[in-house]
């Protein structure tokens, strides 16, 4: 699954927004689905990390430099 935008809304940014969101990477992993993140304009400044530990299948795009990453590949 691609996420190319926001992961947040701009007034989402709440413990129930992070449990929500950790949720569904959770149903991801039970279903054994890569994640690609790529952060949006709403997002906490620097990475969705800031807010919520994202879980090893997802992996967000760095939000400074240009990355390339050739699906299928294992996250880890």
């Amino acid at each position: 699954m691609v996420i190319a935008s926001d992961l947040y809304g701009e007034d989402s940014r709440s413990v129930k927004a992070n449990t929500f969101l950790n949720e569904q990477f959770d149903w991801l992993v039970e279903q054994e689905i890569p994640a690609y993140a790529s952060s949006g304009n709403h997002d906490p400044v620097g990475s969705a990390t800031d807010y919520v530990s994202l879980p090893d299948n997802v992996h967000e795009f760095d939000h400074k430099e240009p990355e390339k990453l050739y699906y299928p590949t294992k996250i880890h």
